[in-house]
């Protein structure tokens, strides 16, 4: 196969074409679309969506939008009292999880 090439076309689709037929493309070519922001909150949905709210959609400890969701900071997975909710990315979750204590870098 390699007298040929797997190219992605401008309707996003995939196709293989001989190789002397490629040529190159620019980002020009491929616009990017924004994504809408999903709703990311499902549970207690008016508590998750203030908290959301109040951290911005961002992780509150290191302020990345992405892979983030609700660290309950009592332990108790039931209280979804806004106060005991922290949005957190993963990456500082397993902070959380690897501490002793349940609140890291309040703010």
């Amino acid at each position: 196969m390699k007298d040929k090439v797997l190219i992605q076309t401008k309707d996003g689709n995939w196709k293989v074409i001989p190789r002397d037929q490629h040529i190159l493309v620019t980002l020009e070519d491929f616009p990017v679309q924004k994504k809408k922001r999903k709703k990311v909150y499902s549970r207690n949905e008016e508590t998750y969506k203030l908290a959301y709210e109040r951290a911005n959609y961002m992780c509150e400890d290191c302020s990345i939008s992405y892979h983030i969701f609700p660290h309950h900071l009592d332990g108790n997975h039931e209280n979804h009292v806004v106060n005991n909710l922290r949005i957190v990315c993963w990456s500082c979750h397993s902070k959380y999880l690897n501490s002793s204590q349940s609140s890291i870098n309040p703010k």
